[in-house]
């Protein structure tokens, strides 16, 4: 069962659910789309709750955290929002609202991130095709945590 609370980056309210053993340095960050909030997470957030600590929050203008005026909308904006920590970014090759070519975005945003694109899906891949999110998502993270 997920927790909440609520954290603050540079002045800027953001909720989030966190899962597992709350002790742990170390934890699994879900990051949303656009537009999303970090319940598009949940499902994945609880699966991962079994071996690690997960955290899903809504970022700066999404779901109930703060809008405010002089935050950076962008994806670097958001990139620093993050602080360069990406736990792996998948993206739907099919996605009409953010294309393809972002995911080369994060790739030079977060050089050390491995990307997976998957075909024939848009942008909410947790809704879209939630059997090989997990797929994918699970070993890796398993692979990361447990070493």
């Amino acid at each position: 069962m997920a927790t909440n609370g609520e954290l603050m980056v540079a002045g800027v309210r953001s909720p989030y659910s966190e899962v597992g053993p709350s002790g742990s340095r170390e934890a699994v960050v879900f990051v949303h789309g656009n537009p999303g909030p970090a319940t598009d997470w949940s499902d994945l957030l609880e699966c991962v709750a079994e071996f690690a600590r997960g955290i899903a929050m809504d970022f700066p203008g999404y779901g109930t955290a703060d809008r405010p005026r002089h935050f950076d909308y962008s994806v670097n904006g958001y990139a620093r929002y993050l602080d360069g920590a990406l736990a792996l970014v998948i993206w739907g090759e099919a996605d009409a609202y953010l294309p393809l070519e972002q995911a080369e975005l994060q790739q030079r945003a977060f050089p050390s991130a491995q990307i997976v694109t998957l075909p024939n899906t848009g942008h909410w891949a947790m809704h879209e095709r939630p059997d090989d999110l997990r797929a994918i998502v699970l070993p890796f993270l398993r692979a990361q945590i447990l070493r």
